[in-house]
């Protein structure tokens, strides 16, 4: 399975640390796709699974990493990267997290 398809196992389950293990997993896309794997560069869709999971998981730091994931892809898009641009269901995901959290 690729990378994302986890990423929304961990958040469609009910594991108070599904957050946590989706941003894991992003950070490993991100490594991955450092050392030249090209096939595994993180874009809006795991970005998006990854604030997905945050703002599902009822932790106390939720919100805030919600809003780190989405400053990151606001620098990508900004620094020429169009499939990071962040879309209205990742804003409303952000905010989710903050009432959570």
């Amino acid at each position: 399975p690729s990378f994302v398809t986890v990423m929304n196992a961990w958040a469609r389950s009910k594991d108070p640390n599904r957050g946590k293990y989706a941003e894991t997993l992003l950070q490993s896309m991100h490594d991955l796709h450092s050392s030249g794997l090209d096939n595994v560069a993180p874009n809006t869709v795991a970005y998006s699974t990854c604030i997905f999971a945050w703002s599902k998981s009822g932790q106390r730091n939720a919100g805030s990493r919600a809003e780190k994931l989405l400053k990151e892809m606001e620098r990508y898009h900004s620094e020429g990267m169009d499939d990071m641009k962040p879309n209205v269901f990742i804003y409303t995901n952000v905010m989710e997290a903050w009432i959570a959290s």
